[in-house]
């Protein structure tokens, strides 16, 4: 994303991904009002504005007018009467009066900025997808693959979506093997898609656990189906 094609870039995320144009673009500015305090140590009053011609940011600081530079306590957020009128002819005391101080090197900024800005809100957006999908499916039967086990956590992976189970809710001895096909029931969808499962084929000796939703034809069909 360049300064030049900026905001034809957005348009199209916001047309291929269903994005509110406004929410993108604001969390977008104000993102960039940290990063030019942060860049260029200021502590002005500023809020940025993308210009939709030029694809542009710019950096707009907020001034609150005094008489003269003994009146002043904040000079980063206040401008004497003399130097307001120099941007506004009628300024007068206690008035804000803006002014562009864009810095020469903020488009680079701001383009590395917007990137960050959309990769999150497009996760935010797939994670409320995948929500949506998920919160009238508790308590169905689910199938997906051990994809990996750490710390005691077994990690599941569906089609569009990864399902955590906690130690809490595992049988104390019970070993998840990874890529092995297991089904179960998600619980809660909010945060993690905590699941409790069963491994499928079900190992030799060993009882296939029920859990809520699920029905000894269920694992039945899936241990078919897993094998087939």
């Amino acid at each position: 994303m360049t300064k030049n094609n900026l905001y034809d870039a957005l348009k199209e995320v916001v047309a291929e991904k269903n994005l509110p144009m406004s929410v993108l673009i604001q969390a977008i500015e104000e993102a960039l009002v940290i990063a030019y305090r942060k860049n260029f140590d200021s502590e002005e009053d500023v809020r940025v504005t993308l210009e939709e011609g030029t694809g542009a940011f710019r950096v707009i600081a907020r001034r609150t007018v005094v008489e003269t530079e003994d009146d002043m306590d904040e000079p980063d957020r206040q401008f004497t009467l003399e130097e307001a009128r120099e941007l506004k002819e009628d300024a007068a005391i206690g008035d804000v009066v803006e002014e562009d101080v864009t810095p020469p090197s903020f488009g680079r900024i701001a383009a590395q900025t917007a990137r960050q800005v959309v990769s999150q809100k497009l996760k935010e957006a797939e994670r409320s997808i995948i929500y949506k999908e998920f919160q009238d499916r508790v308590g169905q039967v689910l199938s997906g693959k051990v994809q990996r086990v750490e710390r005691g956590q077994v990690y599941v992976e569906f089609i569009r979506a990864e399902a955590v189970m906690p130690p809490q809710q595992q049988i104390p001895g019970e070993v998840f093997r990874t890529a092995v096909a297991v089904m179960g029931a998600a619980l809660d969808p909010k945060t993690h898609l905590y699941a409790v499962w069963a491994e499928l084929p079900n190992p030799p000796g060993r009882e296939p656990r029920l859990l809520p939703g699920m029905t000894g034809e269920d694992i039945h069909h899936m241990g078919v189906s897993q094998m087939g």
